[in-house]
This record gives structure tokens, C-alpha cells and sequence, in this order.
């Protein structure tokens, strides 16, 4: 049974350790070895964030960056990946913006790419940065708008 609720306190150190290991298995074009439980709270931090429980487990987040309607961070552990939860996650998120989500994706992360692809998300624009290349991509349903001051400045986990 899949639950999404807010993120409280006691669930940091299950979502610093999704965080390490979703990227160790997703990232494999960036050194991801050497990241911390401190890595998480720095991406994370005045971020709002929603946890998604498996029978009572938590086996993933999302975080969204609220004055830019930014998606900044969506993670499932491997294993629970293609059950719906990134849907439910992203729909909960959008549930706390004022404005259409955006986010910023990197062009070899080919699995989150076919993702929002599959949900609607259209391509805006594409940048590159030290992490490489990336796509902007917004949620479906309305037009664009500027583009938000996260995406222009951060991509230290997408």
C-alpha cells in the first residue's frame, strides 16, 4: 500500500540514505561515491519535501522549491521503481505550487527523461553545467513562464 505524506523530522535518515543510493545507482556518469548524509540536507534544505511510504516504509521523496514551483529533487529506491510512486509524488508536489512545475534533468539520465515524458512534461530549453548537459522540461497544462531562479543556478542532484 502506498501512502505520500509530508516529510517529518525522524524520516531524514531514511531519505539521506535513498538520496546516497538512488544516485549511486542512477548516476553512474558522476562520482557519487563519496557522498554524505550531510550531501542530502544540503540539496534539500528550505525545500519543502514528501515522502512516499510502501506499507509503512519509506522508499522515496520529492522536493519541490516552492517560490519557483521547482522540481528539484524526485528519488524511489530502484527496487520500488515503476509502481506509481514518482506519479504520486510529482502530483503532490504540484498540489503545493502556485505555478506549473519545472525542473531541470540531465540528458543522460535517459530513465527520468522517458519518465516525465510519459506524464506530460514538454521541453523548454537545454543548458549544460559542470554536471553536463541538461533539459528543462514543464509540467504539462499551462504556458510557460520565467524560468525559475533554481533551475538557472542548481543542478547538484538532478
Amino acid at each position: 500500500m502506498l501512502t505520500i505524506r509530508p516529510f517529518e523530522e525522524n524520516d531524514r535518515a531514511a531519505l539521506q540514505e535513498i538520496y546516497r543510493a538512488t544516485r549511486k545507482a542512477t548516476f553512474s556518469w558522476l562520482d557519487t561515491g563519496r557522498e554524505t548524509a550531510e550531501d542530502f540536507d544540503r540539496a534539500t534544505k528550505d525545500e519543502r519535501l514528501v515522502v512516499a511510504c510502501w506499507h509503512g516504509e519509506a522508499v522515496g521523496f520529492a522536493s519541490v522549491w516552492e517560490p519557483d514551483s521547482f522540481l528539484h529533487h524526485l528519488y524511489i529506491l530502484p527496487a520500488h521503481q515503476g509502481r506509481g510512486i514518482g506519479k504520486a509524488l510529482v502530483e503532490r508536489c504540484a498540489a503545493l505550487c502556485r505555478d506549473t512545475m519545472t525542473l531541470k534533468c540531465l540528458s543522460a539520465n535517459h530513465k527520468a527523461l522517458a519518465f516525465y515524458a510519459s506524464q506530460g512534461w514538454t521541453f523548454e530549453e537545454k543548458g549544460h553545467d559542470t554536471d553536463g548537459e541538461y533539459h528543462v522540461l514543464r509540467a504539462p497544462g499551462q504556458a510557460p513562464n520565467q524560468p525559475s531562479s533554481r533551475a538557472a543556478s542548481s543542478l547538484a542532484s538532478r
